[in-house]
């Protein structure tokens, strides 16, 4: 937490005035960046169909997760695990390079 990943911008971990309009976004296309950060821990937890997209791709990469759409502790744990093993810097945390690395072929 001391450093950010790269790409990462400050404004982009910080909780907006009214987190609840965007709460659950509609999901992007297969494969496209839905354009914010899964961050774990997140008040309010991150959710939506994003997150739950992103959830269900790495279980067909075959990750035991649930595509719940919460982005939380299991979620955080599966995302660690893709950054190793696809050599990306080990936060945890959804970004573009992260997301690109899931739904590649």
């Amino acid at each position: 937490w001391n450093r950010l990943a790269d790409g990462l911008d400050i404004h982009q971990l910080t909780v907006a005035s009214n987190p609840a309009a965007n709460a659950n976004p509609p999901a992007p296309p297969p494969g496209a960046w839905p354009g914010r950060f899964f961050i774990f821990p997140a008040s309010p937890p991150m959710s939506g169909k994003d997150v739950q997209q992103w959830q269900a791709q790495m279980r067909k990469r075959g990750w035991a997760i649930n595509p719940n759409g919460v982005y939380g502790p299991e979620s955080r744990t599966a995302c660690l695990s893709l950054q190793r093993q696809e050599g990306l810097v080990g936060d945890g945390i959804v970004g573009p390079t992260t997301w690109e690395a899931t739904f590649a072929d």
